[in-house]
């Protein structure tokens, strides 16, 4: 039960901080004044990606940032101009 709590803890900490990340690196992208920081703010964005891929899905953290992902995939597809 103890080692259950502790993955939980430890996945609602990785979501927050994935989010986060999110977070400012769309605020970055979206305020970019230099297609470098386009790339660094993509480049954010797309490991926050792959930091909510690697929650365990078996956390309530992991259900809900398989949920937020596909959102979030979207959105980056909706203002990152794939090559």
């Amino acid at each position: 039960m103890e080692a259950k709590l502790f993955q939980e803890r430890q996945s609602q900490t990785l979501l927050s901080q994935a989010e986060g990340q999110l977070d400012q690196a769309k605020t970055v992208y979206q305020t970019a004044q230099s297609q470098a920081e386009r790339v660094a703010a993509t480049q954010q964005w797309d490991q926050a990606l792959n930091q909510l891929q690697q929650i365990s899905a078996n956390t309530l953290a992991g259900q809900i940032a398989r949920t937020k992902l596909n959102l979030y995939r979207n959105e980056h597809n909706r203002l990152i101009p794939q090559p």
